[in-house]
């Protein structure tokens, strides 16, 4: 058996085809996300189902939210993060969201389709108006009033 893995929702989506020859490890999330799961049987027969624990859950969680990334990950991409945590496993994802959490933990991950990201980021909220970053979202920039724009920093 070759390298173990862990699949995202969109290496099934991609087209491409994967080596079977390797250890596969899928949540259950990812075969609720898949319309088709009889176009995959093959790869899905292969796939270990797993479920992550609570613990690796809330560190993905925490994670997520030190870079920002919360509100953009599913919870499919959290349990994906999460086995990260439980696998010494290459993660397998054209989700840069889920990319820029894994590579604050310290992950490996490759993308299937798209080239993966270089460098890490923190989404924060930034002023319209007087240009002052925050952390968490408001209805207006709580110092001038003005309307926030959710942009990226690096890490």
């Amino acid at each position: 058996m070759g390298k173990k893995y862990i699949l995202d929702t969109s290496v099934f989506l991609s087209g491409k085809s994967f080596p079977l020859d390797n250890e596969i490890i899928i949540p259950e999330s990812v075969l609720e996300e898949l319309k088709n799961i009889e176009k995959y049987s093959i790869l899905i027969e292969r796939s270990k189902i797993i479920q992550p624990s609570e613990l690796s859950l809330k560190i993905a969680i925490e994670a997520a939210e030190k870079t920002g990334d919360i509100n953009k990950l599913s919870k499919t991409d959290l349990d994906i993060i999460a086995l990260s945590q439980e696998f010494d496993a290459v993660v397998i994802t054209d989700d840069y969201a889920i990319q820029n959490v894994l590579k604050f933990l310290k992950k490996p991950y490759s993308g299937m389709a798209i080239k993966e990201i270089k460098q890490n980021f923190k989404w924060v909220y930034r002023c319209t108006g007087c240009k002052i970053y925050f952390e968490k979202y408001y209805e207006s920039c709580p110092v001038c009033g003005s309307p926030l724009k959710l942009v990226k920093k690096k890490l």
